[in-house]
């Protein structure tokens, strides 16, 4: 059985996963008038570049034996997830800014491709993830998951995780989420300031960053780094993330103003 706790810690995830891109939505709408049509650039960029584009060349590189050999080693998979993930995004922004929205280069403007960029991903990965939780656990819970299981043996791994994975590890995956998803502006209000100002040592900068970040996480996917530790160092980056978009908020908009 999955426990109550388990399963409220799972539609609380679910909730704040929903609930981050559509709150700043409508609050960046209210105070600075925020772009619909940019927040769907940010979306479109990020499906297409991220999930379209990275996940076909995931698919090339993942199946070749001599790569599959390679990244074996935790650490230089690590690198590699980070890397394209760093590169993808961080292209996807600088694309989005230099020929699409060459007219869309103020402070609110990074706002709202970033509000989509991380909204989406907030959607996919959070809500996603905890819908086929629910589903699941609600499913083992009236037994209808042991007939699947009958079916598809390979499941009952994932029972086993369901039963005995503690509340707290979806709490701390919905502060990952709200941490994720003010990183994915900061970093676009760092390509923003590239473009515009035309900087691009910043683009570096931000695919670094991206990649330094992902680095992390996919070495705890590998199990490499304690729940506890990740979600330190995840709470670390946000802070740094918040300020960042603090500086560029100041920069960008004393340029405006000017």
């Amino acid at each position: 059985m999955v426990s109550n706790a388990t399963i409220g810690s799972m539609i609380v995830q679910l909730v704040i996963s929903v609930l981050i891109p559509i709150i700043a939505l409508i609050y960046f709408r209210k105070k600075y008038k925020i772009s619909f049509k940019i927040v769907g650039v940010g979306i479109v960029f990020f499906l297409g570049f991220s999930q379209i584009l990275e996940k076909t060349l995931h698919v090339f590189v993942l199946g070749n034996p001599a790569a599959t050999e390679l990244f074996k080693n935790p650490f230089i998979y690590a690198i590699y997830g980070g890397l394209t993930a760093g590169i993808f995004e961080e292209l996807a922004r600088f694309i989005a800014f230099f020929f699409l929205l060459k007219k869309y280069q103020e402070y609110k403007d990074g706002l709202a491709y970033g509000i989509g960029h991380g909204g989406i991903e907030s959607l996919l990965i959070g809500a996603t993830v905890g819908v086929q939780s629910l589903v699941f656990a609600f499913s083992i819970n009236n037994g209808t998951f042991s007939k699947m299981i009958e079916k598809a043996p390979q499941l009952s791994a994932v029972q086993d995780a369901l039963v005995h994975t503690p509340p707290y590890f979806y709490l701390f995956g919905a502060v990952e989420r709200l941490v994720a998803f003010i990183m994915q502006i900061a970093l676009t209000m760092l390509v923003l300031y590239a473009v515009k100002h035309k900087k691009y040592i910043f683009i570096g900068l931000a695919v670094f960053l991206h990649a330094f970040i992902d680095f992390f996480a996919v070495l705890y996917q590998r199990g490499q780094i304690h729940l506890f530790v990740i979600e330190g160092l995840m709470i670390l980056f946000g802070i740094g993330a918040y300020i960042l978009i603090r500086k560029m908020k100041t920069k960008l908009l004393a340029e405006h103003a000017s």
